[in-house]
């Protein structure tokens, strides 16, 4: 029976670990490239075995070469793994787990370090050289290390051993179930291959994060976001709220995966029934469902009935006019009201029904007006005096209507008034601006006449302005009632109708400033649009805009003369000359204003000629030597001839080239291989030795070519060389095993030595065991039987090459004792498949992947015992003092206590309330024979259930 359980476990241990991930969910390089962390999430679909993941074994690295190859790929040595330890054997879904940099802590880490999370929040903050990890520092290597499954590991790890690089890099979980493949990764830079997530350029100062921004895949990349880490980075916390709904849901579903166990109480009336336990049941007790919840797991019900008798208690209302309260209600008509008092639990207890009856009465009160002379039928009668006046009147139903009229005298007034107003007058929202008469009547809010307005409205006009005025220095001007000599603002009031007109005078004085200046031209000077052509003096008064002198100008003007002159010019096609103020390189007349000393510019035209050059080419040639205008040339050469204009450009330029001829005679040495031809002595040659060619050049000199032909044979060689896994061979590196040929060849280019080489490359090979064993148990490995954990090798098979190996990795386990929170059950506990019914400390061997005993966990269970629901309360007691059946209270079993019990007569007054029991007293007093109701609040001591009942009871005395 263990062993089936044991196996059960296994198979459900392997179900829900291939349904487990740890995925990133924030991967930061860090504001300085060094205070880096990664997020991971633990995700998946929880089963009702279980509703956690084993992380135990699981690796977490940059690029090991899953991504990309080579140096410059970000590859760092070394890696960290989460320790075989108990905290990683069930690490909830929706879990955090926080990873970071323990030599530059990243400050946007606020929590505190929990590698254990001692705090129960799913978050754990992990230094990367916490005990909980463990890592190699040398493996993976650069550039490319062997597979994770060859390493071995020690604690505690460093972050060293993954640090990431910002241009080229990646991040990945890798499951121990497969160590060959990465399980979740995200890449940057070149790490393009075998990622889930992937940005492109440098993640330096960059943090990438999952958003949720479309569904909740953290494989989708439409979800994940890249961006700067300032105000970015949240450590330890989700990164959204998308994201921390996503992680909610997780934690939400491993909550709910274990088996749901539901008390409910219900209760019928007594005749009915109800469907528990798959039967219809009419009578008091707790029955048991066993269902199968959303989540696949079982879905244990336990349901206490309760069967309800209700009673029937009518209540009489007296009739009222226009309404009556009854229960904290208003009723305004005739009606019954029926009220159905129910349990807590719904079913219904007490009948209440009350007739109620509403007489229908009126009362108001009216206001009204008269003004003297008029009247107001009020009181009976036709009123002219102010006061209150009331009419009654009697309904069919008893109830008397009153009208109350609150009568005013108004006596209106006639008010008369003149206004005055400068250039309008508003009154009654119209404006006015001529003089008129306006009447207004007021009324009261009664509509009874108030007061007669008349309004005498006289406008007069307003006459404002003001002007500017300008006197020279020492000048005088009328302002402000006196002659003013200074500037300023003068005003002058007229008065016109009661209205003032006021005009202001701006007073400027001026004082003109003379200013002399000198005009210099050259041949004529424009002043005041006038041409002068010689030397004058003018006089000129400017006047400001309001007409005062402001400067007095007197101009010296000078006239000078201007000279000209005109030179001719030549260059040759190529060349450049300075005229028009640039260098000139095509033909024409260009002019140029050159400073005379009287400050007058001369002006210099220049007529430019660019003549082009024609050019000839002679020939002459002779053998050994050759004579050209009288001279004798020995070796070839070439003579210029150049002919100049009158003005002294080059107008023709003659090359003769002078080609001197020699006879000559040549040897050269050719070789060809056996089978070859050369072209020599007028034929295709194919045997060794001596031929001669002559040759005629134009100038009639022979020139004789003799080759030497020799034929040369070649030898060849076939070398085979072997090698285990490579060979350096001729500056190359050789991985397989492949065909070289190599040709040597003598000064003249042919074939000395021809050269194979059969490179043959074996590869020594290495099977992998992995094996466990418990304490006092062996496994034979390098040759001997192993007791401890170890790595072993063993030579498979040998050649005089290669080798076969096989490398065991051993694994001693020390079973772990696991002991899991105490469970507490009512009646019964079913754990792995076993029910307890009494209090014990169950325990299950889990099984590592090897088969190996790996972890004894132990189920503390304490079982409680549920009596039944028993509780009854009697229907009548005698409170007479006679020391039998004084006091009500309720009767019940041990288990049961009472919370809340109450006490009402027929008119609903609560006359006790308490857990003592009732002793037929309210307010000191004895109450009389009658019937009265209760209610019974009441709670079951281990399930805590509450149960209410209601009923009636008679005192009698």
């Amino acid at each position: 029976m263990i062993r089936r359980f044991i196996a059960i476990a296994v198979c459900l241990t392997i179900a829900q670990f291939l349904s487990a991930q740890l995925v990133l969910n924030e991967v930061s390089q860090g504001s300085t490239g060094s205070r880096e962390y990664v997020e991971f999430v633990v995700a998946g679909t929880p089963s009702c075995a279980s509703s956690c993941v084993d992380l135990r074994g699981w690796i977490i690295d940059d690029n090991n070469g899953f991504h990309a190859t080579g140096n410059g790929t970000g590859i760092a040595a070394g890696c960290l793994r989460f320790r075989n330890i108990a905290q990683w054997a069930c690490v909830p879904y929706g879990s955090i787990i926080l990873i970071y940099n323990e030599n530059d802590k990243n400050n946007s880490i606020a929590l505190a370090d929990d590698p254990t999370d001692a705090n129960n929040d799913s978050v754990y903050v992990i230094p990367g050289n916490s005990t909980v990890l463990e890592g190699n520092a040398n493996l993976p290597s650069v550039p490319n290390g062997p597979s994770y499954s060859s390493i071995t590991f020690t604690s505690p790890g460093s972050w060293n051993y993954v640090l990431m690089g910002n241009s080229d890099d990646a991040f990945h979980s890798v499951s121990p179930a497969d160590l060959a493949n990465p399980h979740f990764a995200l890449g940057w830079g070149n790490n393009t291959s075998n990622v889930n997530i992937y940005f492109s350029g440098t993640a330096g100062g960059k943090v990438f994060y999952n958003g949720n921004g479309t569904n909740n895949s953290p494989s989708l990349q439409a979800n994940w976001v890249s961006a700067s880490v300032a105000g970015n980075e949240t450590p330890g916390a989700p990164n959204n709220v998308a994201n921390a709904n996503w992680i909610a849901s997780l934690r939400a579903q491993s909550a709910t995966a274990a088996p749901v166990y539901t008390n409910n109480a219900v209760c019928i009336l007594n005749g009915e029934s109800i469907v528990l336990a798959g039967q219809p049941r009419t009578t008091a007790g707790i029955y048991n469902d066993t269902l199968q919840a959303a989540n696949g797991c079982d879905s244990i019900v336990s349901t206490t009935l309760r069967v309800s008798t209700p009673i029937t208690f009518p209540i009489s209302a007296p009739p009222a006019c226009d309404s009556f309260v009854f229960q904290g209600m208003v009723f305004r008509n005739d009606t019954i009201v029926r009220d159905t008092l129910q349990t807590s639990l719904g079913c219904d207890s007490i009948y209440r029904v009350a007739t109620i009856q509403i007489k229908h009465s009126k009362r108001d009160t009216v206001a009204a007006c008269i003004n003297p002379g008029g009247s107001y039928f009020a009181g009976g009668a036709n009123q002219t005096v102010p006061g209150f006046y009331s009419d009654v009147y009697t309904a069919a139903n008893g109830c008397d209507s009153v009208r109350v009229t609150n009568l005013k005298l108004v006596s209106p007034t006639t008010v008369s008034q003149t206004v005055q107003a400068c250039g309008s007058y508003v009154f009654n929202g119209n404006t006015y601006t001529s003089n008129t008469i306006v009447s207004d009547t007021l009324q009261t809010l009664l509509g009874c006449d108030s007061i007669y307005a008349v309004l005498n409205i006289q406008i007069t006009s307003v006459l404002r302005d003001t002007i500017q005025v300008c006197i020279l220095s020492g000048d005088s001007y009328f302002a402000g009632g006196a002659l003013r000599t200074t500037a300023g603002f003068y005003s002058d009031t007229f008065h016109v109708s009661s209205c003032d007109s006021i005009r202001v005078i701006a007073l400027s004085v001026v004082a003109p400033s003379a200013q002399q200046q000198t005009v210099l031209g050259c041949g004529s000077v424009v002043v005041n649009g006038i041409t002068y052509t010689s030397n004058t003096v003018v006089t000129d008064t400017i006047q400001s805009v309001l007409g005062c002198d402001s400067v007095w100008m007197q101009f010296t003007i000078q006239v000078n003369q201007v000279a000209a002159t005109v030179q001719n010019v030549c260059i040759n096609q190529g060349q450049s000359y300075f005229a028009g103020g640039a260098n000139q390189t095509t033909s024409g007349t260009y002019t140029d204003t050159l400073p005379a000393a009287n400050g007058c510019d001369s002006v210099v035209s220049t007529v430019l000629d660019v003549i082009t050059i024609a050019n000839q080419n002679n020939l002459q040639q002779g053998c050994d030597s050759v004579v050209f205008n009288g001279v004798t040339y020995l070796q070839s050469t070439t003579v210029f001839d150049t002919l100049r204009n009158s003005a002294g450009c080059i107008t023709q330029i003659t090359a003769t080239a002078i080609v001197v001829r020699t006879a000559t005679e040549d040897t050269v040495y050719v070789c060809i291989n056996s089978g070859g031809q050369y072209f020599a002595g007028g034929a295709m040659q194919t045997t060794a030795g001596l031929y001669r060619d002559n040759y005629v050049s134009n100038a009639s000199c022979d020139s004789v070519v003799i080759t030497n032909l020799s034929v040369v044979s070649f030898t060849s060689f076939d070398t085979t060389i072997a090698a285990c896994d490579s060979l350096f061979f001729n500056g190359n590196m050789y991985y397989q095993s492949t065909q070289l040929a190599d040709t040597l060849r003598n000064a003249g280019g042919c074939v000395t030595a021809v050269s194979t080489y059969r490179i043959n490359i074996g590869n020594e090979k290495y099977d992998s065991v992995y094996a466990c064993i418990n304490p006092g148990e062996s496994y034979f490995a390098g040759g001997a039987n192993q007791t401890a954990s170890g790595t072993f090798i063993d030579t498979i098979t040998s050649s005089n090459i290669c080798n076969t190996y096989r490398i065991t990795y051993l694994t001693l386990i020390v079973p772990l004792s696991d002991t899991l929170p105490l469970v507490t059950a009512i009646d019964a506990y079913d754990w792995n498949g076993e029910t307890f019914t009494s209090d014990t400390l169950a325990q299950k061997v889990v099984l590592s992947k090897n088969g190996c005993d790996s972890i004894v966990r132990i189920q503390p269970i304490k079982i409680n015992k549920v009596l039944p629901y028993n509780i009854y309360m009697p229907n009548v007691f005698s409170p007479n003092d006679d020391g039998v059946n004084d006091i009500l209270l309720p009767l019940h079993t041990d288990n049961i206590e009472v919370l809340d019990f109450k006490i009402f007569n027929r008119w609903g007054e609560l006359v006790y309330r308490g857990t003592e029991g009732w002793d037929g007293y309210f307010n000191g007093a004895k109450q009389k024979p009658d019937t009265y109701v209760y209610t019974l609040k009441a709670q079951e001591k281990v399930l805590k259930t509450v149960e209410f009942l209601t009923g009636s009871i008679t005192l009698i005395r």
